[in-house]
């Protein structure tokens, strides 16, 4: 199952113009939060989808403290999956494309383990509700939110600092 995303979000975000400071910061949270090889397989993705959606659902369990931490933690790998989105799409040189699409399609892949065996409309609900807060950071230009969004995005791609990621989404 390819996730796609609703026509009407995929849209509004991409006629969004990124302003310079969040091309940078997206810029230098890929370069930070991606491996130095470009283009990687498929068999390489799925193995890094599959051991990042197994960390995160041991946090979840972990930290089971509000009943909506996992539709928490599926939002914000939404989000960041409309972000990478939006930097493989933007970025300005080849290699940081390269790179944010390999990320993309890592966090779409993590994004499909953690959505597996929930039903659809809650599924839609989500996904839809995380795209329309990317395009609101966006267009209120909110720098501090899309820091933090950008930092905890970092950190649900790091086996190290997931168990920290999930924890901050409990407050």
């Amino acid at each position: 199952m390819r996730h796609r995303l609703s026509g009407k979000i995929m849209a509004r975000v991409l006629n969004l113009r990124l302003d310079i400071l969040g091309l940078i910061s997206i810029s230098l949270f890929l370069i930070v939060a991606t491996p130095s090889k470009a283009d990687l397989s498929k068999q390489e993705k799925h193995e890094a989808a599959t051991a990042l959606a197994a960390e995160i659902n041991r946090a979840i369990s972990r930290h089971q403290t509000p009943m909506d931490l996992r539709d928490r933690v599926m939002h914000r790998v939404s989000e960041c999956n409309f972000v990478h989105n939006l930097a493989s799409r933007n970025a300005s040189d080849l290699d940081t494309r390269r790179r944010s699409a390999d990320v993309h399609d890592i966090s779409l892949e993590v994004l499909i383990l953690l959505f597996s065996g929930i039903n659809m409309d809650r599924y839609k609900a989500i996904v839809d509700s995380s795209g329309d807060s990317v395009v609101q950071i966006f267009k209120r230009q909110d720098e501090k939110q899309l820091r933090l969004l950008l930092r905890n995005c970092r950190s649900l791609n790091d086996m190290k600092e997931i168990e920290d990621a999930v924890q901050e989404l409990t407050f």
